[in-house]
Protein backbone atom coordinates (compact mmCIF):
# COMPACT_ATOMS: atom_id res chain seq x y z
CA UNK A 1 0.00 0.00 0.00
CA UNK A 2 1.12 3.77 -0.88
CA UNK A 3 -0.03 7.14 -0.76
CA UNK A 4 1.04 9.27 -3.40
CA UNK A 5 1.48 12.87 -1.97
CA UNK A 6 1.68 16.37 -3.90
CA UNK A 7 2.45 19.16 -1.95
CA UNK A 8 3.73 22.59 -2.40
CA UNK A 9 6.63 24.15 -0.12
CA UNK A 10 7.64 27.91 0.23
CA UNK A 11 11.39 28.57 -1.26
CA UNK A 12 12.99 31.46 0.02
CA UNK A 13 15.42 33.48 -2.84
CA UNK A 14 17.12 36.72 -3.98
CA UNK A 15 13.81 37.30 -5.54
CA UNK A 16 11.50 36.03 -2.50
CA UNK A 17 9.67 33.53 -2.06
CA UNK A 18 8.26 31.57 -4.68
CA UNK A 19 6.24 28.28 -3.77
CA UNK A 20 8.06 24.57 -5.51
CA UNK A 21 5.80 21.55 -6.10
CA UNK A 22 7.37 18.20 -4.59
CA UNK A 23 5.68 14.62 -4.94
CA UNK A 24 6.21 12.45 -1.78
CA UNK A 25 5.54 8.37 -2.24
CA UNK A 26 4.56 7.25 1.25
CA UNK A 27 5.19 3.05 1.62
CA UNK A 28 3.13 1.23 4.01
CA UNK A 29 6.87 0.12 5.68
CA UNK A 30 6.77 3.74 7.08
CA UNK A 31 9.64 6.04 7.25
CA UNK A 32 10.10 9.70 8.00
CA UNK A 33 8.47 11.49 5.07
CA UNK A 34 8.50 15.39 5.07
CA UNK A 35 5.10 16.40 3.92
CA UNK A 36 3.47 19.46 6.47
CA UNK A 37 6.47 20.88 7.87
CA UNK A 38 8.03 24.38 6.67
CA UNK A 39 4.44 25.92 5.98
CA UNK A 40 4.03 23.40 3.00
CA UNK A 41 0.79 22.38 1.93
CA UNK A 42 -1.04 19.31 0.58
CA UNK A 43 -2.49 19.85 -2.49
CA UNK A 44 -3.34 16.37 -4.03
CA UNK A 45 -2.92 13.08 -3.33
CA UNK A 46 -3.86 9.59 -4.72
CA UNK A 47 -3.57 5.55 -3.64
CA UNK A 48 -2.94 3.31 -6.81
CA UNK A 49 -5.78 0.56 -6.34
CA UNK A 50 -6.67 -2.52 -8.32
CA UNK A 51 -10.74 -3.54 -8.47
CA UNK A 52 -10.97 -6.87 -7.01
CA UNK A 53 -14.24 -7.36 -9.62
CA UNK A 54 -12.44 -6.77 -13.05
CA UNK A 55 -8.35 -6.07 -12.06
CA UNK A 56 -8.76 -2.71 -13.91
CA UNK A 57 -5.79 -0.76 -11.89
CA UNK A 58 -6.53 2.68 -11.17
CA UNK A 59 -4.97 6.18 -8.76
CA UNK A 60 -7.92 6.61 -6.54
CA UNK A 61 -7.85 10.12 -5.76
CA UNK A 62 -8.02 11.12 -2.35
CA UNK A 63 -8.71 14.58 -0.33
CA UNK A 64 -6.41 14.76 2.89
CA UNK A 65 -8.13 17.77 4.61
CA UNK A 66 -6.43 19.87 7.86
CA UNK A 67 -9.84 20.12 9.76
CA UNK A 68 -9.85 16.16 9.45
CA UNK A 69 -6.50 15.11 11.35
CA UNK A 70 -6.95 14.04 15.18
CA UNK A 71 -4.48 14.41 18.09
CA UNK A 72 -4.13 11.49 19.44
CA UNK A 73 -1.19 11.55 22.47
CA UNK A 74 1.89 13.48 22.95
CA UNK A 75 4.61 11.48 22.53
CA UNK A 76 8.14 12.34 24.16
CA UNK A 77 8.42 14.57 20.86
CA UNK A 78 5.39 16.14 19.91
CA UNK A 79 1.53 15.07 19.94
CA UNK A 80 1.18 12.03 17.29
CA UNK A 81 -1.45 12.41 14.87
CA UNK A 82 -3.97 11.03 13.21
CA UNK A 83 -4.92 11.85 9.32
CA UNK A 84 -7.95 9.54 8.46
CA UNK A 85 -7.67 9.25 4.32
CA UNK A 86 -10.88 7.82 2.72
CA UNK A 87 -12.17 6.64 -0.76
CA UNK A 88 -15.81 6.06 -1.23
CA UNK A 89 -15.98 5.56 -5.55
CA UNK A 90 -16.74 3.32 -8.24
CA UNK A 91 -14.40 1.39 -10.66
CA UNK A 92 -13.56 3.59 -13.82
CA UNK A 93 -13.73 0.02 -16.02
CA UNK A 94 -16.43 -1.86 -14.85
CA UNK A 95 -18.54 0.47 -11.84
CA UNK A 96 -17.70 -1.87 -9.13
CA UNK A 97 -18.42 0.34 -6.13
CA UNK A 98 -15.15 0.39 -3.84
CA UNK A 99 -14.41 2.25 -0.76
CA UNK A 100 -11.33 2.00 1.99
CA UNK A 101 -9.68 3.86 5.19
CA UNK A 102 -6.33 4.48 5.30
CA UNK A 103 -4.58 5.80 8.39
CA UNK A 104 -1.30 7.72 8.09
CA UNK A 105 0.21 8.99 10.65
CA UNK A 106 2.65 11.89 11.38
CA UNK A 107 5.08 11.84 14.22
CA UNK A 108 6.73 14.12 15.07
CA UNK A 109 4.96 17.16 13.86
CA UNK A 110 5.49 17.33 10.02
CA UNK A 111 6.83 13.97 9.29
CA UNK A 112 4.68 11.50 8.23
CA UNK A 113 5.23 7.73 9.84
CA UNK A 114 3.57 5.18 9.16
CA UNK A 115 0.28 4.26 6.95
CA UNK A 116 -2.09 1.37 8.36
CA UNK A 117 -4.81 -0.24 6.46
CA UNK A 118 -8.08 0.66 8.56
CA UNK A 119 -10.89 -0.56 6.48
CA UNK A 120 -11.27 -2.09 2.48
CA UNK A 121 -14.56 -3.01 0.28
CA UNK A 122 -13.74 -4.11 -3.60
CA UNK A 123 -10.09 -3.34 -3.83
CA UNK A 124 -6.40 -3.95 -3.31
CA UNK A 125 -3.75 -1.66 -2.39
CA UNK A 126 -0.57 -1.60 -4.88
CA UNK A 127 2.03 -1.74 -3.27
Amino acid sequence: MKVIINIKCPKDDADGTHWEDYTIEITEGGGSFPVTYANCKIVSAYVPVICCDCGERFDAEVEINEGEKVAQKVKDMDQEILWPISYEGNCPNCGNPVEFIIDMWEYPQGLIETLVKDYSSNVKFIK
